[in-house]
């Protein structure tokens, strides 16, 4: 068995500044057989980037983003959805 490639990735273990992203080595996913895997080329951190990992708004909306999202942690710890890449 050959051993499963690794990739680089930006975790957000937690709520709050900046300083909570980390960046980290994970193995690399194997796409299901419907799924396609892309390398990734480049990629955009947007506004609803930074207000997932703050949970920044006011309370009604930082309570339905703690609900949607996790409440205490992100559920999915790598953020994003803006990349390009190649297939």
């Amino acid at each position: 068995m050959e051993p499963q490639e690794t990739m680089h990735a930006v975790f957000c273990t937690e709520y709050g500044p900046p300083d909570v992203l980390q960046i980290r080595n994970t193995k690399k996913p194997i796409p299901k057989p419907s799924e396609i895997l892309i390398k990734i080329k480049a990629t955009a951190v947007n506004s609803g980037d930074v207000r997932l990992r703050s949970l920044s708004g006011n309370v009604f909306m930082r309570l339905i983003m703690s609900g949607m999202f996790g409440f205490y942690k992100p559920r999915k710890p790598i953020l994003g959805i803006v990349y390009s890449g190649m297939i």
